[in-house]
């Protein structure tokens, strides 16, 4: 379980004893000063660093005192998935960082979070799908064993957040589109070592877009929580069967919030940004909250909030990002007591360059902070660390005391496993043998123990015992551990183990994309056949126009017995050698053209991926589509219209349209004049439309939300018209689902860029390779 002195968990504290100090907390009061700050901060140290950019780190101290990290390493190109990467110092040392997964997504907001389980670390993240996933980390010693991932959400996901409970509950947290064309909040629970039944609950739908989900834990046993709705933080408070909504924690322009709980009584800290960001204190019991106090100075840049409750000091600890601009921030640092006082705000990192999002963490006499930052601009991310002393005494959990084993007479043996391994019997046959001492007695158990626990019961000897290990469906690299005894004279022998592969299941999923979304499937080239080569970024996975899918297959986790072979589609070879990703045929078409007597009809179908692992296993995944290849009509009379003005010292506008578009493939709820996933935009020096290899070549495909009748960028300089101020003219094409376009489209009214404008001046032309 997490810490109870963490802001993802939370144990029975001591009640608080001061009010809530309505009087003195006003948005006006300046707060009270105290004695300097207990914690004496060492010098930052680099956690990760390379070549590609770290970033969006989370930090767990757990009860041993002990620190776990996690962070993103981003892909060097948006096109391949990312990592999640693990380390912590359980042994001592630093643990060479763990790739926890390599589909991760990519992406400005974190995309991963950590809580603490016993010796489980829990990592929920946003995959390179775009799905809120879940995976634990078994921890002991320089060792790290994975579970196999769970996808806890079916729909575009966003910003997760999991904590632990007094209980040891885990709360998983996101954002995802179930209940709509907006993100909502979804809440899960993991207990005794599974996901509960259902997918899910909504925290809050109220219709607007939610992100930034913070939680916390407080002694009674409710789960509170925060996130960004629009111009608001919603506050809900979870009785363990049903979210309240408890109102709001504050209004305006909300940027970030983050909570921490002291006994029952939940703390925040969070930014608004009525003018440059401010930071403000609140604390508050089951929804009444104290008035705001401001902490930052109100005249800097201030963001990015965390904070942490630490029992042992009974203070709240709290960091966020500073400086004169969102580019150029110092990490600070404030020591709070609840109710009473506020020290003085501390800068103890300085002259970074970018957002760095930092998580705070404390336990005992230790308050640990990760981010990320760079130094120059030219510099990848890299993750850093800086720890605090309070001044306390680490509350380490001592090490039990070991009475020696006997020796004299002395008790041994030696242990085999004469079973197979790898193997799809979950029963593992021992075979004990080169006794001495004259054992009479054994204990077995799957579960690992020392010569001098109580359990498990001892029985009669059997040198050639089977145990059902009961493995093999989530995770497969088992042991079992046996000790001898000789029962008249009370004398044991040490402890051994043997270990198997038991796999009776693929853990691995293959993950099936169309060509228009597959990662790193671009098309060289555009042809009249072709049509757009790829759609919006939220197109929907159901639509297809290209007659093959891309499949990338995840090895399987760690233990098991590996895939040895797949099949995929209709043409693939049986027994074909393990690849990581690969292309196949869909099953067969119906031939013929279909109503608008171009290509074949639309229709439904199926791509099939078969796994084969060493043991002979086998495992059918198949994904269903639509097939689609008829372009979206627009009707004549639509119109560009410019919001801020036909004359602009801005590169990249936003514009408004109006259009009616038709497409029989699309098979959405959308209103009748809605019929467009996106749009693809392109400027010109002409009022002529350009052709579809100039939209492709320097044009943007931009995702649009349904009923959506405007665009927020568009960028006006590009390899067609140079990098000179002048006339510009904006042309839209609109797109469906599966990527094909209108043959015409709209073109706005005459733009003038002026002389010195600011945005992007450069370009990057689309680089095709011809064979």
């Amino acid at each position: 379980m997490k810490p109870m002195t963490s802001k993802k968990s939370i144990g029975l504290l001591g009640i608080l004893v001061v009010s809530l100090f309505a009087s003195m907390l006003t948005a006006k009061t300046p707060p009270v000063q105290a004695a300097p700050n207990a914690v004496g901060w060492g010098t930052a140290q680099v956690v990760a660093a390379g070549a590609l950019k770290n970033l969006h780190s989370d930090v767990v101290i757990d009860s041993n005192g002990k620190t776990h990290i996690t962070w993103i390493r981003l892909a060097a190109s948006t096109s391949d998935a990312s990592e999640v990467m693990y380390t912590n110092n359980v042994n001592g040392t630093w643990l060479t960082p763990y790739v926890v997964s390599n589909s991760a997504g990519h992406g400005a907001d974190p995309f991963v979070s950590m809580a603490v389980e016993g010796n489980r670390a829990h990592i929920i993240f946003i995959s390179f799908s775009g799905i809120a996933v879940h995976r634990y980390l078994t921890f002991s010693g320089s060792s790290v064993v994975p579970s196999v991932a769970t996808n806890l959400s079916s729909t575009k996901s966003s910003t997760p957040e999991i904590i632990s409970d007094k209980t040891g509950r885990i709360h998983a947290f996101w954002g995802d589109r179930r209940a709509g064309a907006t993100a909502q909040i979804v809440h899960r629970i993991w207990a005794n070592g599974s996901w509960e039944s259902n997918t899910g609950r909504v925290v809050r739908n109220d219709g607007s877009n939610q992100k930034y989900p913070r939680a916390t834990a407080t002694a009674d046993g409710q789960i509170h929580m925060t996130f960004l709705g629009e111009n608001k933080f919603p506050y809900q408070i979870f009785n363990g069967t049903t979210w309240i909504s408890a109102g709001n924690l504050d209004t305006g322009k909300t940027k970030i919030a983050a909570l921490t709980s002291k006994g029952n009584t939940v703390i925040a800290v969070y930014t608004l940004a009525p003018s440059t960001h401010i930071v403000y204190y609140k604390q508050g019991n089951n929804g009444n909250w104290s008035n705001r106090v401001q902490l930052s100075s109100g005249a800097s840049y201030d963001e990015f909030p965390a904070v942490t409750y630490n029992e042992q000091t009974d203070r709240v600890y709290t960091t966020w990002l500073s400086g004169p601009g969102d580019t150029a921030q110092a990490l600070v640092a404030q020591e709070i007591n609840p109710g009473i006082s506020f020290a003085p705000v501390q800068k103890i990192d300085s002259a970074l360059v970018g957002r760095a999002w930092p998580q705070i963490e404390t336990r005992g006499s230790r308050v640990t902070i990760v981010w990320h930052h760079r130094t120059v601009s030219s510099q990848p991310f890299n993750v850093y660390r800086i720890d605090g002393n309070t001044g306390g005494s680490d509350l380490e959990t001592p090490t039990p005391t070991i009475t020696p084993t006997p020796t004299q007479p002395p008790v041994g043996f030696t242990l085999a496993r004469s079973s197979a391994s790898p193997s799809t019997n979950p029963n593992v046959t021992l075979a004990i043998s080169n006794m001495i001492g004259n054992p009479d007695q054994m204990r077995v158990s799957t579960a690992a123990f020392t010569a001098q626990s109580a359990g498990p019961n001892w029985e009669g000897l059997n040198t050639s015992k089977v145990v059902n290990t009961g493995a093999g469906v989530n995770s497969c690299l088992t042991a079992v551990y046996v000790q001898l005894r000789n029962s008249s004279n009370g004398q044991v022998s040490n402890v051994q183990s043997v270990s198997a592969v038991i796999d009776t299941g693929i853990q691995s999923i293959p993950q099936i994309y169309t060509m228009e979304t597959a990662p790193s499937a671009r098309p060289a080239n555009l042809t009249e056949a072709q049509v757009q080569p790829f759609a919006p970024d939220r197109v929907s996975e159901k639509y297809t126009r290209n007659m093959t899918f891309a499949y990338t297959i995840a090895q399987e986790t760690g233990g098991c017995s590996g895939i040895a072979r797949h099949k995929a589609g209709p043409y693939a070879v049986n027994n074909s050698s393990y690849p990581y990703s690969g292309f196949s045929a869909f099953d067969s078409f119906v031939t013929g053209n279909d109503s608008n007597g171009t290509g074949f009809e639309e229709q439904t179908v199926n791509a099939t991926v078969i796994l084969t692992d060493t043991l002979g296993i086998q495992s059918v995944v198949s994904k269903q589509f639509t097939y689609d290849d008829d372009a979206p009509v627009l009707s004549a009379g639509g119109s560009i219209s410019l919001p801020n003005g036909a004359t602009t010292n801005v590169s990249v506008i936003p514009l408004n349209f109006t259009a009616s578009v038709t497409d029989d493939g699309y098979m959405n709820s959308a209103p009748a004049d809605k019929r467009y996933w996106g749009v693809w935009a392109v400027a010109t020096t002409s009022t002529t439309l350009p052709s579809p290899q100039d939209f492709l070549q320097y044009g943007d495909v931009i995702g649009l939300e349904d009923g959506a009748t405007s665009v927020d960028y568009v960028r006006l300089v590009n390899a067609l018209t140079g990098t000179q101020a002048g006339t510009r003219y904006v042309h839209l094409r609109f797109l469906d689902g599966a990527g094909n376009y209108t043959s015409s489209g709209l073109t706005s009214e005459a733009i003038t860029l002026q002389a010195n404008y600011t945005g992007l001046p450069n370009y990057l032309p689309w680089v095709t390779k011809t064979q």
